[in-house]
Order: C-alpha cells, then structure tokens, then sequence
C-alpha cells in the first residue's frame, strides 16, 4: 500500500517536468486515487480466482 502512495508523489513530480500543473495536490490525489482503484480491482479478481 506505501508503495502505492509513493509511486502516485513519483508520477506527480515527474509529471510537472513534462507537463504545467496547477494544483500539485490534486494531481495527487487523482493519481493516488486511480492507482488505488486499479489495486482493488486487481485484488477482487486475484481472490475470485483463487476461490474458483
């Protein structure tokens, strides 16, 4: 999960290198989210499997 958060501040830095940001804390805070979705997603379908 740490490393979640951590590579969401990683893709926000970088991203202001390539890209002009307004709100630094909100590009975080969308990545964190997406990237946290696409966890729990990942996870549900890794524990549907393991049940089947």
């Amino acid at each position: 999960m740490e490393d979640i958060a951590i590579t969401a501040l990683q893709t926000a830095v970088k991203r202001t290198k390539t890209k002009r940001i307004r709100n630094l804390p909100g590009f975080f805070n969308d990545s964190l989210s997406n990237m946290l979705d696409r966890y729990v997603i990942e996870e549900s379908e890794r524990a549907l499997l393991e049940e089947a």
